[in-house]
């Protein structure tokens, strides 16, 4: 396995980052705005479908290039794998539906409670996938 230095690991985590992240606020935009999810439960669900398309957009772009290095996992073991990616990200899902209901209730927009949420979760993100996710060291038992 070829030795990637942290920085540069790190700045391609940053760009599939933003680019799920932008993809995710995308589909957030069209689920509330154009296709018209009503309030507070709508906004909501086009919230976790945001999280979920970008989620699998930056599995897919992580494992590809930001830990092309990492070995290749397939059939079950990917699966398991795509699963514990999923784990961090409870975090962050929990952090924006609390940070989404408190920003909502003071009147801030919505789209500014995602991108603070996003940010916060994303430190936590980077070192958990590098350290467990992309790296073979999870629990889930193979049986």
């Amino acid at each position: 396995m070829q030795k990637v230095k942290t920085g540069n690991r790190a700045g391609k985590f940053i760009l599939v980052g933003s680019f799920s992240a932008l993809l995710d606020i995308v589909v957030v935009i069209v689920l509330v705005e154009i296709v018209g999810l009503p309030g507070y439960w709508g906004k909501n669900l086009a919230n976790a479908a945001g999280m979920e398309t970008g989620s699998v957009c930056a599995f897919m772009l992580n494992r590809g290039w930001t830990w092309k290095d990492a070995d290749k996992k397939r059939g079950r073991e990917l699966l398991r794998q795509f699963m514990f990616y999923h784990v961090p990200l409870l975090f962050g899902i929990l952090m924006r539906v609390v940070l989404f209901a408190i920003l909502e209730a003071f009147g801030i927009p919505y789209l500014l409670s995602i991108l603070l949420a996003i940010g916060m979760a994303a430190v936590v993100n980077f070192f958990f996938f590098d350290r467990l996710v992309f790296r073979g060291v999870y629990s889930i038992s193979a049986r």
